[in-house]
Order: C-alpha cells, then sequence, then structure tokens
C-alpha cells in the first residue's frame, strides 16, 4: 500500500533538507517554507495518483484506464450505438473479461446478471404425441431451435454510486443493448425471440 502524504508533510520534509546557516530560513511564515508549500502541492497531487493507481487499473473500479481496457479488448463493440455512462462501459469490460462462452441457460443468465438485469429464458420443443398436455402450444419441428429471453417491460438501469459518474443521468431505460449482447452469443443454428413482461418490473442492484 502506498502511504499517502499531504502537502505540509513534503514542505517540512524539504525544509529539513535545507543546510544549516543563518540564510536558510526554516519558518513558517519565510521564503523557502512558501516556495516549498507550492511544491508540495504538486508532490501530494503525484501522490494521491501513485496511491490510486491500483484501484484505477482494475477493471471494476478505473476511470482514467478506460481508454486502455476498450483497446485491449476490442471495446465498444457492434452493440453499442449511442454514448455509454462509465458504468456501461466499465460492465462492458468486465463481461469481455470474465466472458468463459457458453450455451445453457445459467450463462445466458449470468450474462445478463453483469449488466444488472434479471432474465427468464424459456425453451421450446416440437409437440409429441404422448407428451403433449392438453393447454399446451402444439409446436412444429423448428420451435426444437428457437428459444425465448424475457426482459423486464421497462428496463429501468439507476444511478449507482462509486459505479457512475457525475453529470451521467440518474436513470437510462431500454435493453437494446442487452438484446444484442445476447443475439450476438446465441448458437448460430437458433432462433433468439424477445419478449418484454406485461407488468412493469425493475432491475437488479
Amino acid at each position: 500500500m502506498v502511504p499517502r502524504y499531504s502537502s505540509s508533510d513534503y514542505r517540512n520534509a524539504l525544509l529539513s533538507l535545507l543546510p544549516t546557516g543563518p540564510i536558510w530560513n526554516r519558518a513558517i511564515s519565510g521564503g523557502y517554507s512558501r516556495l516549498f508549500a507550492v511544491l508540495g502541492r504538486v508532490y501530494e497531487r503525484n501522490n494521491v495518483r501513485a496511491a490510486s493507481l491500483i484501484e484505477d487499473l482494475f477493471p471494476g473500479t478505473t476511470e482514467q484506464f478506460l481508454p486502455e481496457w476498450e483497446a485491449t479488448l476490442g471495446l465498444p463493440d457492434s452493440c453499442v450505438t449511442g454514448r455509454q455512462t462509465q458504468a456501461e462501459r466499465r460492465t462492458g469490460i468486465i463481461t469481455a473479461l470474465t466472458d468463459e462462452g457458453g450455451a445453457s441457460i445459467a450463462y445466458y443468465r449470468r450474462l445478463a446478471a453483469r449488466s444488472g438485469v434479471s432474465i427468464t429464458v424459456r425453451q421450446f420443443a416440437p409437440a409429441r404425441a404422448g407428451v403433449l398436455r392438453a393447454g399446451q402450444p402444439c409446436c412444429g419441428q423448428d420451435w426444437a431451435y428457437a428459444w425465448e429471453v424475457t426482459l423486464p417491460k421497462t428496463l429501468i438501469l439507476p444511478f449507482r454510486a462509486n459505479w457512475n459518474a457525475a453529470g451521467e443521468p440518474l436513470r437510462s431505460w431500454g435493453g437494446g443493448y442487452l438484446e444484442c449482447m445476447l443475439s450476438k452469443r446465441s448458437p448460430a443454428h437458433t432462433i433468439l425471440i424477445f419478449r418484454y413482461e406485461d407488468s412493469d418490473s425493475g432491475v437488479s442492484d
């Protein structure tokens, strides 16, 4: 852990390095002290940046290194159609780094959960005698390759402290990015259907 020092700590340290003698005035009100107070503020800023470097390098908390992470991972991808918030950019980075791939229901649920959205996945099967029950849909053979994702009717992504940045909207709406992301990762031989719930629903934090 990098220790943190204030500008006065640096000023006092610089004063203590002055040679001995009557012309080297170490008084707080003296000229050297005022000069070192200015230098101390520069050193303090550098110290704060160094102390926060590890936190800023981590993809879940980074701010200054967002462009470097995105350039490394080829982001933003084609699913991004507008300006992203810092939270959305970090979510994209984390998703790219942790995406293990797969085609299971659990995989797609985890993928959506990284964006703070809870989804329901439904699979279909062709109707067969002895299996189909009264009231169930009579699906043809093509339905063996179809699956459905249910999203909240009103998809609200709230502003979160320590995740969003100043000046960003307190809320954003819509599931276009999530639809695109899931579609890109769906098996090529399948048909993905999106459905929105009849009642309003929020998202998980």
